[in-house]
């Protein structure tokens, strides 16, 4: 059975589902993600995520 629970995204502060997706290589940390595959990054959802990595790479970018 899959695990999932309803999050609140603290940057967006919608409820949405994040749904176990297996574990990181380490063996100990789960993978959670969203409705859409998406994964989550602790408490940001996979969508603010993408958006939030995507500033900070045009952010370093620009800088070299």
């Amino acid at each position: 059975m899959t695990e999932v629970n309803k999050r609140r995204c603290k940057i967006c502060g919608e409820e949405k589902n994040r749904i176990l997706a297996g574990k990181f290589p380490n063996g100990r940390d789960k993978k959670w993600a969203g409705d859409n595959g998406k994964l989550w990054n602790g408490n940001i959802c996979g969508d603010c995520n993408l958006k939030r990595a995507k500033e900070i790479m045009v952010k370093i970018r620009a800088k070299n």
